[in-house]
Order: structure tokens, then C-alpha cells, then sequence
């Protein structure tokens, strides 16, 4: 039986039955202050794994930045946006999240940008996970319709 060691702790059957959790990912947030996926708190958790110097992530960015709005002007509280960057360029990366108006928590990765890799077995960037108020994977390498037709927004 494979099992998802990194990511999941648990066999392929816990993570299609819901029960897989995902990895914690921290780092710092624009203003320099340390920051875990873990501590932030929601019903669901979107997480958007980008790199800034990727350009299939630019249109998905801005997709992602205009649900967010939506989201909020709709009242929806309880759907948490956390964004993760693992470019390695800190300066580039706070240009581009102050630029595109990104307002919702995100982590640069920093030096364990490359581990996300592992942890989260991403088979190309961008990558958008949905996760549960326990940190439990509903749908990973899930695009912006499904994430939309799943949370029902």
C-alpha cells in the first residue's frame, strides 16, 4: 500500500476518504513576522501554492484575488485564503503580493520552498488545495470552477 507519508501521514484510502491531513508550511509574512498555514483559522482553507516568477500562476492569481473579493463582499466568512510563495526572491515576492493587492494571509517559504515539493507531491504550479477547519485535504490540484461549484460560491 503507498503511503502518503509527507503530506498525509496515511494511505491513498485515508486521503480519498477525506482523512488525509495536510502538511503545516510556514514562513514569514510581508512584514517579516513568522507566520503558520496551521494558525489560521476557518471552516476552509484555500491554499495556492504560486511562485511569483511563474507565468502560469499570473491569470490564476488574479482569478484567485477576484473570488477572494467576491467572498467577502458576499459575507462569506469562514473561507480563509492562504497563499504561498516558493520563489526565493523575499523582495520580488512582497512587490508582488503589495502590487496585485493580495489581502489575505501569505507565507513566503523561503529556505523551505523546496520541501513543499515533497510534502505536497505538486505536480505543477500553480497548485490550489482545499482544505477543511481540521487542515484535512477536501480537493487537492483543484482549479478555480471546481473550488467554486464545491464551496458553492
Amino acid at each position: 500500500r503507498f503511503i502518503y507519508s509527507n503530506l498525509t501521514g496515511g494511505t491513498v484510502d485515508d486521503y480519498h476518504a477525506g482523512k488525509a491531513v495536510a502538511a503545516d508550511i510556514s514562513g514569514e509574512d510581508p512584514a517579516g513576522s513568522p507566520i503558520s498555514m496551521y494558525d489560521i483559522k476557518g471552516n476552509y482553507k484555500i491554499v495556492y501554492i504560486y511562485s511569483t516568477g511563474c507565468s502560469l500562476c499570473t491569470p490564476i492569481t488574479e482569478e484567485l484575488i477576484k473570488l477572494h473579493k467576491s467572498c467577502k463582499r458576499s459575507g462569506m466568512d469562514g473561507i480563509e485564503f492562504v497563499a504561498i510563495n516558493i520563489g526565493h526572491n523575499r523582495d520580488e515576492w512582497v512587490k508582488y503580493t503589495v502590487g496585485n493587492n493580495m489581502e489575505w494571509h501569505n507565507i513566503h517559504a523561503g529556505e523551505g520552498a523546496d520541501k513543499i515539493h515533497e510534502k505536497y507531491y505538486m505536480e505543477i504550479l500553480p497548485s490550489i488545495y482545499l482544505l477543511d477547519n481540521n487542515n484535512r485535504v477536501i480537493k487537492r490540484n483543484i482549479d478555480i470552477s471546481d473550488l467554486k461549484k464545491t464551496l458553492k460560491i
